[in-house]
């Protein structure tokens, strides 16, 4: 492998930001063509569609029970179904039954209908998924404050990320032209 080849191998792309250590990313390389991601896509496409139709909600309602159960979610965004998990099932005020899922594929958090969500048979669940859990190193939560008995700024931990720096981090990140991983471990 050229170092240019490794390099782009580095590149990722953030999918679901919450804060500077919390964020969920792909690298670019999971974007190009991969046969054995690709067979196992249109499988599973195939499968729901032949079962549950194109984003058919007449096919029968299912109401998930369990949290972290293996579903299929039509994403409308796409317009196709992909793989996710049960994060909260909740009911609004109408009584319709709503989901927070997981798209495991995707890296994003979906909330929807349970008329979208269609139980998936085991099998679909063996296929690792190419979005990645990432934080950043090296970089903590801190406020700033003005300590007037010594006459200066003094900086303190704090345990959880201010929002203004969290919607920083966000700009850089969405006004970035790349984004790239280095190994930075030192043994």
């Amino acid at each position: 492998m050229s170092i240019e080849e490794r390099d782009n191998d580095d590149l990722i792309r953030i999918t679901h930001y919450i804060n500077p250590h919390n964020f969920w990313f792909k690298h670019e390389s999971a974007y190009l063509y991969n046969a054995d991601e690709q067979e196992f896509q249109l499988e599973l496409i195939e499968f729901c569609e032949n079962t549950f139709g194109r984003g058919n909600i007449t096919s029968g309602v299912y109401k998930p029970t369990q949290i972290g159960e293996l579903v299929a979610v039509f994403y409308f965004q796409l317009g196709r179904w992909t793989r996710a998990k049960i994060d909260e099932i909740q009911q609004d005020l109408s009584g319709e039954v709503m989901c927070n899922v997981w798209a495991i594929d995707e890296g994003v958090p979906i909330k929807t209908s349970c008329r979208y969500i269609k139980p998936l048979p085991a099998r679909f669940g063996k296929m690792p998924s190419t979005v990645k859990h990432g934080g950043l190193k090296g970089i903590l939560p801190a406020e700033s404050s003005y300590n007037y008995l010594e006459g200066r700024s003094v900086h303190k931990m704090v345990e959880a990320w201010c929002s203004g720096v969290v919607r920083v981090f966000q700009s850089l990140i969405e006004d970035a032209v790349s984004i790239k991983f280095c190994d930075q471990r030192h043994y």
